[in-house]
């Protein structure tokens, strides 16, 4: 029992600073100004965030398309991500040379390293996970 207490203080201490971190964070949520229209949500976002959001990002995504037969077709692709708005994605395998680039509002198609399309397009997920900050 003797050898227990120093360890179950140690748990003790760590639970109640993160007790008191969560309590901090929920003072600091309810002392936040009211939002009432979406250009003030957006500014409120970026001066939360404009010294500490990421300028660049790389990940891989697994996708599965679901086919109406009930089949399934599953691809990867490795995204670069470049704030604000520039998006590569290369379709595995990266031979292929297939993917796409979304760049100053546009979205091009490149397969087998050639481009075959190019069309505006606003990609809302950019503005809203990257371009605000």
């Amino acid at each position: 029992m003797k050898a227990l207490l120093p360890g179950l203080l140690v748990v003790v201490t760590g639970c109640s600073a993160a007790i008191q971190s969560t309590e901090e964070s929920a003072e600091e949520v309810k002392a936040s100004p009211a939002v009432s229209s979406s250009s003030e949500l957006i500014t409120e976002m970026h001066d939360r965030y404009a010294d500490n959001w990421y300028r660049s990002l790389r990940f891989v995504q697994s996708n599965t398309f679901y086919t109406q037969s009930g089949g399934e077709q599953k691809s990867r692709w490795v995204e670069h991500l470049s704030v604000p708005g520039k998006l590569r994605i290369d379709f595995e395998p990266l031979s292929s040379k297939s993917g796409l680039l979304i760049l100053n509002n546009r979205v091009t198609t490149f397969d087998n390293g050639k481009r075959v399309d190019s069309r505006r397009s606003i990609q809302a997920i950019l503005t809203l996970t990257s371009d605000v900050y």
